[in-house]
């Protein structure tokens, strides 16, 4: 007598279900790293920009984790709310003034280049997901098949080329001395800002460089007290290099936010 048993296979999640998630899981932890920063610099949560993205981090978050149990409806509520990020980040892109010649700085390339091809591969493989969900075909697609890989491999290989650029591209080389960075961090234009710049003191000797990157979210100057140098508009995402041939001591403030100050001091080699 034989005795038949049923063995139910538990559903696999196809590679559109990961990438998806993954991508936007990104969404939600770069998001929140960003409103972390604004806060500690603040002092306080920025309620404008948690007003606008709570609901997309909420709505992220949701997607992500019912996109790998299987729902249709999270697919379609993925692809809305990436493409909604998609629209802005690319605002955020074009209008900020940074551009794809500041890969070397490593938050705004991390902040507002990466997110746009992550997110095009979110907007992408919700689709395909989604699509297969509809017709019944959900599986787990093989991770070698076009739609996958070739898609990846370009996300992939633009990632990994802006970091290697950063790291290793080329910059102007100092006369001597070595290169010292100063962050303008993200709130700094806000007048509660605990601190705008890092470090906010800096203490170098004749023939360094010191590089100031703007990774706030406005526009600033760094501008000497005493006239000895003047970035003029530092856009965001942009940086301004000085490098310090006398010794003193260099106060230096924001044209725009007189509250932003900071101080270099040099000593002698």
């Amino acid at each position: 007598m034989q005795i038949q048993t049923n063995v139910v296979k538990k559903p696999t999640r196809s590679w559109h279900a990961w990438i998806s998630s993954i991508g936007l899981a990104y969404v939600v932890l770069l998001t929140l790293r960003v409103e972390l920063v604004r806060a500690l610099s603040r002092g306080g949560p920025d309620l404008e920009s948690l007003v606008f993205y709570g609901p997309f981090t909420a709505l992220s978050l949701v997607a992500t984790v019912f996109i790998l149990r299987g729902k249709r409806w999270s697919y379609r509520l993925g692809l809305i709310v990436s493409a909604v990020f998609l629209f802005f980040q690319i605002l955020f892109f074009l209008f900020s003034g940074g551009g794809l010649g500041n890969l070397r700085n490593p938050g705004f390339f991390l902040t507002a280049i990466v997110p746009i091809p992550v997110l095009i591969l979110v907007v992408y493989h919700t689709a395909l997901g989604r699509r297969e969900l509809r017709r019944g075909t959900e599986k787990a697609t093989s991770v070698r098949g076009p739609t996958v890989v070739i898609p990846s491999i370009l996300v992939g290989a633009f990632i990994v080329g802006g970091v290697l650029f950063g790291l290793l591209g080329p910059t102007t080389p100092s006369p001597q001395g070595i290169v010292r960075d100063v962050t303008i961090v993200d709130g700094a234009f806000y007048p509660a800002s605990l601190q705008a710049y890092v470090p906010a003191k800096l203490t170098i000797k004749v023939g360094d460089t010191v590089v100031w990157y703007n990774e706030d979210s406005a526009h600033h100057t760094i501008s000497s007290v005493d006239g000895a140098f003047d970035s003029g508009d530092v856009s965001i995402g942009a940086f301004y290099r000085y490098t310090f041939t006398q010794p003193g001591t260099y106060e230096y403030v924001c044209d725009y936010h007189p509250f932003m100050r900071g101080i270099i001091v040099v000593t002698a080699s």
